[in-house]
């Protein structure tokens, strides 16, 4: 049985709301907002545990509470070994002093011996990637350098547990990659690990479990990818085809007016897609009688990236109709934004869109971005 670094048992915490003018005049009692409630769970060595929900749900307040930054109102915590918090972007450094001096500023507020910090000095240096200009007051520093040397020295002095909250989202895609991999590093090595994020792929990348935060309380804790269906279901929560309707944004006043979506041949108000279903959209096109244009169709992941793109050039038509048709979904599942355009022949757009519509992708594509059909010959 792993040994248990992190527990966590009914852990609560209410914030007071400052009163305004008129209700201290008013004498009306103090009111209070319940950030979290009822929260337990542990953490083993060699674990990582990634923490879900949307903003507002909890997630960094739980984290405050475990690197005792703030207190709980209610609920126990048992810290087993030294952690070391990576919260908020320049908590425990100093804008004057050089890369250098906040090293040993940050460290040393961590609890860190100035021996031990001069042992991991070069370490936290070469992996940050800033040998040049350690020596620099690090107010002069960009954001991707502050991160790197926060996180360096996060993940290269010695410690047992690491909390992690959204800082990688500054990071270049190159730097993320190294984290990433640095981070498996230390879960082979024993160190646990709670994460904080809303990238996905980082989530499934790093995770080996996840608990799902909603509304100041736990909505679900398991695995990876059921954690995230249920993430994807709030998502989706209420969500039904909403009929759009677009307007170009220069004299021509083309629109598109979106009138069904078809999933696996059955026209329904929710946009759920199992594993290699069929979606078929349709929508009018009025007003493109003067010149050529271009219909462009984009799907996107919940992280903003776009993942296809379809395009059809259509012939001047006072009024058409068009139709979309995928017969295989074969992508991994998650949340998609499908987002449609009208573009005129030089390439400039001429719709403002009001909206976009909301899909789910349910399959078995965990891991991979897409599965095409394809065949061997030997």
């Amino acid at each position: 049985m792993n040994n248990i670094l992190v527990s966590a048992e009914n852990l609560s915490k209410n914030y007071l709301l400052n009163p305004s003018i008129f209700e201290m005049l008013r004498l009306k009692p103090k009111r209070s907002v319940k950030a979290l409630h009822d929260i337990s769970f542990k953490l083993n060595e060699g674990e990582c545990v990634g923490i879900l929900g949307p903003n507002g749900a909890g997630k960094s307040t739980l984290l405050k509470l475990l690197s005792k930054t703030i207190n709980s109102n209610s609920g126990v915590i048992t810290i087993n070994r030294p952690i070391i918090p990576l919260l908020e972007l320049g908590a425990g450094f100093h804008p004057l002093l050089t890369g250098r001096e906040n090293i040993f500023l940050n460290a040393g507020i961590l609890g860190f011996e100035k021996r031990m910090i001069e042992e991991h000095i070069d370490d936290i240096i070469d992996f940050a990637d800033i040998r040049e200009y350690i020596d620099l007051p690090i107010k002069k520093y960009s954001s991707g350098m502050f991160v790197r040397l926060a996180f360096s020295i996060a993940v290269n002095l010695p410690s047992s547990i690491l909390l992690i909250d959204e800082v990688l989202a500054v990071g270049d895609i190159e730097f993320q990659s190294k984290c990433i991999k640095k981070i498996t590093e230390l879960k082979a090595e024993g160190m646990g690990i709670i994460f904080v994020s809303h990238n996905i792929e980082q989530i499934r990348r790093i995770c080996d479990r996840c608990i799902l935060l909603l509304e100041g309380g736990i909505k679900y804790s398991g695995g990876v990818e059921s954690s995230l269906e249920n993430y994807f279901d709030y998502i989706m929560r209420d969500n039904r085809l909403n009929y759009l309707q677009f307007s170009s944004t220069d004299e021509s006043c083309v629109t598109m007016r979106l009138h069904s979506i078809t999933v696996n041949n059955s026209e329904t108000n929710y946009t759920r897609i199992d594993k290699n279903g069929n979606i078929n959209i349709k929508f009018k096109i009025s007003g493109a009688d003067r010149n050529k244009y271009k219909v462009k169709i984009n799907f996107v992941t919940i992280n903003g990236i776009e993942v296809m793109e379809y395009t059809k050039d259509i012939e001047p038509n006072s009024t058409m109709n068009v139709e979309f048709e995928i017969e295989k979904m074969s992508i991994q599942s998650g949340i998609y934004l499908i987002s449609y355009s009208i573009f005129s022949s030089a390439g400039v757009q001429l719709l403002t869109e009001n909206n976009r519509t909301i899909i789910k992708v349910m399959g078995d594509n965990e891991g991979k971005m897409f599965s095409l059909p394809h065949k061997w010959k030997i």
